[in-house]
């Protein structure tokens, strides 16, 4: 398989991925009738006490919580879990690694690996129950915030999305530069997958690699000019058309009961996390 194969591959796997994911915000499950606004905020103090715990039972409730709450929006487990728990806390694990050693983290050892000599001293390098219970600490917050945001993004809507960030006072300016730039991205990348598909449809034989490259980065540089005349059209239709500076935020329909049992949820959750938190 060629670059160009390998790039509309990935073409198709972003699209895709990005229009499954934005079905989910549509299904009538839990998380998604629940009130947007009150649901991003107990999401945030969901993350905010996820880190502030010092306790790793308290931490993995948490994450065990966030599991059943995406299972109860509909959303696939096997799906969810690629997203959260089996892709991402592995680099949690690497910028965790160093903390290990007692050279990093002092403490009491429990396993000694070997011993090194430097400048004429013997130093034994091991692993610390300190280090252990760091690197566990690092992993399971970064496990929990990543997974409390993947289900905040599956189970809302961009608009509501936008107009919680409205609530929170965000400029409007900014408000209305994501979601063009949300609707846009798009169109930007059947550009390129246009342009892709147009090549691979005129050769007949394999380029070399340096030509792909030098190709590519032409392909590139004539989508960031598109992309800018882009946006000066938009613009100009926009003024043209008597717009307001104003982002529009439809209201998504809501059930109050799933609110209220949300709001329950979280507080139970936050009050057993400031309970229990300071211990493992």
């Amino acid at each position: 398989m060629n670059f160009i194969d390998k790039t509309l591959e990935s073409f198709y796997r972003f699209v895709e991925s990005s229009v499954f994911s934005s079905n989910f915000a549509s299904r009538s499950g839990f998380l998604q009738l629940v009130q947007p606004h009150l649901k991003t905020a107990g999401i945030l103090l969901l993350i905010i006490a996820a880190n502030l715990s010092k306790g790793l039972l308290p931490i993995v409730g948490l994450i065990v919580s966030c599991i059943i709450l995406a299972v109860a929006s509909k959303i696939p487990l096997l799906f969810f879990l690629k997203r959260t728990i089996l892709f991402i806390p592995f680099f949690a694990v690497v910028l965790a690694l160093p903390a290990l050693f007692n050279v990093v983290l002092k403490g009491d050892v429990v396993l000694h690996l070997f011993k090194v000599s430097l400048f004429g001293k013997g130093i034994d390098i091991g692993i610390t129950s300190q280090g252990l219970y760091t690197a566990a600490l690092l992993v399971l917050r970064i496990t929990a915030s990543v997974a409390y945001t993947t289900l905040l993004v599956l189970t809302t809507k961009w608009t509501d999305i936008i107009a919680v960030l409205k609530t929170f006072f965000v400029p409007e300016v900014i408000l209305i530069s994501l979601f063009i730039s949300y609707r846009y991205i798009f169109l930007l990348l059947h550009y390129g997958e246009n342009s892709l598909i147009a090549k691979k449809s005129r050769v007949f034989r394999q380029d070399n690699l340096n030509f792909s490259y030098k190709w590519l980065s032409n392909r590139i540089g004539m989508l960031l000019k598109r992309s800018l005349k882009l946006s000066q059209c938009v613009w100009l239709a926009m003024e043209s058309r008597g717009y307001m500076p104003s982002a529009y935020t439809p209201k998504t329909q809501i059930k109050s009961s799933y609110s209220f049992v949300f709001s329950f949820c979280v507080i139970c959750l936050i009050f057993s996390v400031m309970l229990y938190g300071k211990h493992i």
